[in-house]
């Protein structure tokens, strides 16, 4: 399991294989996606779904909890810091009227822009994480690759996650994982199942734009 994921380390396993042991476990990197989705399931405490049996009800939605009724286990390595703060816009400095947060928040537009890609993202419901959101705007953010699944960044501070119920991951969606206090898109949800430690905050269907986003400082803010 690869735990925590290199930052902004260019290529996954650039230290390539030399020097390591193989006869110590968790040395050598998975390069396929099976191991991706099993990778995922640790670090953000996802749970597959199952068959329901005959006569069963399961719930599929944000409220389901984990089989036995327990909540999914969190990761046990702490989180790595992030950034002290975010890098400056290359193209014009935000200004301070857009971190206002406005008086209706579902439905309110968000643009990631890096050079001439700009995905809009709409935000699903009003949460205490989705006006904390909000309300740090604007802000730039550098996107990175992770597992070939989600564009990821590190905002300065986590998100205010107060009654998340968690969520079951789709392409698109815009979340956040709660132990590792990020910001990132699906690109992939695979077979990832419901999970107690993310939230999420907003959706896109610009899956192409998000793409786009990989390497860039990207510029967030509402949208006018």
């Amino acid at each position: 399991m690869r735990w925590p994921p290199r930052r902004r380390s260019g290529a996954r396993g650039a230290a390539g294989s030399a020097g390591r042991d193989p006869s110590r476990p968790g040395h050598d990197e998975p390069d396929d996606r099976q191991q991706d989705a099993t990778d995922h399931e640790h670090r953000h405490g996802h749970r597959r779904a199952l068959p329901a049996e005959p006569g069963e009800r399961r719930d599929g939605g944000c409220g389901a909890s984990p089989a036995g009724g327990g909540t999914a286990s969190g990761p046990s390595s702490t989180p790595p810091a992030a950034p002290s703060s975010p890098s400056s816009p290359e193209q014009g400095t935000p200004t301070a009227s857009d971190s206002v947060a406005p008086d209706s928040i579902a439905g309110t537009v968000v643009r990631f822009a890096a050079g001439d890609t700009v995905v809009r993202v709409t935000i699903v419901e009003d949460t205490p994480t989705t006006r904390d959101f909000l309300s740090m705007l604007p802000m730039t953010l550098p996107f990175e690759d992770y597992a070939g699944m989600e564009k990821i960044a590190y905002p300065p501070r986590g998100f205010d996650t107060t009654g998340n119920a968690g969520m079951t991951p789709k392409a698109g969606d815009l979340f956040s994982s709660i132990p590792w206090g990020n910001l990132g898109f699906f690109t992939d949800a695979g077979a990832l199942g419901h999970s107690d430690q993310l939230v999420r905050i907003g959706t896109t269907d610009d899956l192409d734009g998000v793409m786009r986003l990989d390497g860039q400082d990207v510029t967030i803010r509402i949208a006018g």
